[in-house]
């Protein structure tokens, strides 16, 4: 009987010493790895709000700014694209829509740079780039649409960025695309003006400014038609949301044709919710996008002193 009961206490010993043994470590987690593309990087980021660089899988790096304001997040991602160039890449998370354009401030001067509806594009990347890489810090307000965008450390994650696409392609945030127009509104006392051109560009393809004290509005296009030496008389047509305007003008050497509405309000109402502008002159015609000027004309008729 005493045999029984200790081999008894030998087996409930072994049990409970089963029961007690500490459980196996877990296995650590793998390590995340790198998105494969510039998309994924932007899609998958949940890191707190501002800039950071991130590598992706092949080596290239992405600079990667987070927004966060209420339900919506906004993710701003740049990296060195297979175009050879700098893409740029938009998320909008809790958003009803997604953002249709890069609103940047900077002395004064208001940009309005049309974002790719989907995936990473080349539009816009290089005049992003060159703004925040010319403006001093604390000197730059940047937005999606009407959303303001943290721009602290921007410049210190794209700059490795810019660099490495110097490095692998030989592009230069000095040489930005020329193809790469962006309409932008430059303030002034005596012309307030709307110009379409590059980021570093003195050349206008197109500008729209007015004179203050006369509320008149004078278009201005170049490349149009050929133009002698002297000014000659030109009438041509604006196109924009489905309305037509007649303008007499002049071309201009060379190749510039300019003409003034006086009762511009209209043609700026028109030119609000146009999606492009056709001008028309004899057998000639230049077309030039206009979804993101409705972001500008407030800015523009303000200081025109226009309703």
């Amino acid at each position: 009987m005493v045999a029984r009961r200790v081999r008894l206490a030998i087996v409930v010993a072994a049990g409970i010493g089963v029961g007690l043994r500490a459980a196996p470590a877990p296995a650590q987690e793998a390590v995340r790895a790198a998105p494969v593309n510039l998309m994924a990087a932007v899609a998958r980021t949940a890191a707190e709000p501002g800039w950071r660089l991130e590598p992706l899988a092949d080596g290239r790096l992405a600079a990667i700014g987070v927004s966060r304001a209420g339900e919506v997040t906004q993710v701003i991602g740049i990296a060195c694209g297979t175009s050879h160039r700098p893409e740029v890449a938009v998320d909008a998370r809790g958003a009803v829509s997604m953002p249709r354009a890069f609103v940047i401030e900077a002395g004064g001067r208001l940009a309005a740079i049309p974002i790719a509806p989907s995936g990473a594009s080349t539009q816009g990347a290089d005049a992003l780039l060159d703004a925040i890489a010319v403006t001093p810090d604390g000197a730059l307000d940047l937005a999606l649409d009407d959303r303001a965008f943290p721009t602290g450390g921007a410049r210190e994650a794209l700059e490795p960025v810019w660099k490495q696409c110097e490095q692998l392609f030989g592009w230069r945030i000095t040489d930005p695309d020329p193809q790469q127009l962006v309409w932008s509104y430059v303030p002034g006392p005596s012309e307030p003006t709307l110009a379409f051109k590059g980021p570093r560009s003195d050349a206008v393809a197109a500008a729209i400014a007015c004179d203050p004290n006369r509320g008149a509005v004078t278009l201005r296009v170049a490349d149009l038609i050929r133009a002698g030496r002297r000014p000659q008389p030109l009438r041509f047509t604006l196109e924009a949301s489905g309305e037509s305007f007649t303008i007499a003008g002049q071309a201009v050497a060379p190749g510039l044709a300019t003409g003034t509405l006086a009762a511009p309000d209209r043609l700026l109402g028109a030119l609000a919710d146009a999606a492009r502008i056709t001008v028309r002159a004899r057998a000639a015609s230049v077309t030039l996008p206009a979804q993101v000027l409705r972001i500008l004309l407030p800015r523009f008729r303000h200081a025109c002193a226009l309703p």
